[in-house]
């Protein structure tokens, strides 16, 4: 008996509930046209342009919601060390001495 009734049971037509998106099918592709040229703007600039450009008042989660909804993922980029001006010179002028060396002159060194 139960399951016949849950084979004339269709969920597929059913209209959906919950609260529509806010942003429309062009404001996400505009999120994602500003990360695809700016792989390091953050969530925040991308809603400040967007309150700029178009007029939109969206929250910096929504953005990062609809970023992430297209496969991209936020990271932090590693700490480097801090390199000196004495040292960067003496590092620029390594690599120009050394920038003329031929394969065979590596090979002496490795």
């Amino acid at each position: 008996m139960i399951r016949k009734w849950n084979a004339t049971r269709t969920v597929e037509n059913k209209s959906r509930s919950g609260r529509a998106k806010v942003t429309t099918a062009y404001i996400n592709r505009v999120i994602l046209r500003q990360v695809r040229i700016d792989r390091h703007i953050s969530a925040s600039k991308i809603n400040a342009n967007l309150r700029i450009s178009h007029g939109i008042n969206i929250s910096n989660s929504t953005v990062q919601r609809r970023i992430k909804e297209k496969g991209y993922n936020g990271r932090l980029a590693h700490k480097k060390p801090w390199i000196s001006k004495a040292n960067l010179k003496k590092r620029l002028a390594w690599a120009k001495e050394r920038a003329t060396w031929t394969i065979d002159d590596w090979k002496k060194i490795l």
